[in-house]
């Protein structure tokens, strides 16, 4: 009883802190010229190399996620576009706009 119960509170507390060492980050993907937005561009984070996540913009170039926190690479795509830059999340709910 006492193994499974040691086994139980491991799970929990794991589970705790996946899920708390995930932040938002939000912003706008936007083109340099005119400032219009990328609507639909995929932004792919990646972390060591690997990707851990990726999302679409909305029809306002506006996107949503939740990503682990530390430094992380972000390929943009859009079109016939694409850059790479990297990173920083500072905070639980941090913002961060891109430009093509």
């Amino acid at each position: 009883m006492k193994k499974m119960t040691c086994f139980v509170a491991f799970a929990a507390l794991s589970t705790f802190v996946i899920v708390h060492s995930a932040w938002s980050l939000s912003g706008y993907v936007r083109y340099q010229r005119g400032r219009k937005p990328a609507s639909y561009a995929m932004l792919i984070f990646e972390k060591h190399k690997r990707e851990i996540s990726r999302v679409m913009t909305d029809d306002r170039g506006f996107y949503f996620i939740k990503l682990p926190v530390g430094n992380n690479g972000v390929k943009i795509k859009h079109k016939n576009k694409s850059k790479n830059e990297r990173l920083k999340i500072r905070s639980r709910e941090d913002r961060h706009d891109f430009s093509l």
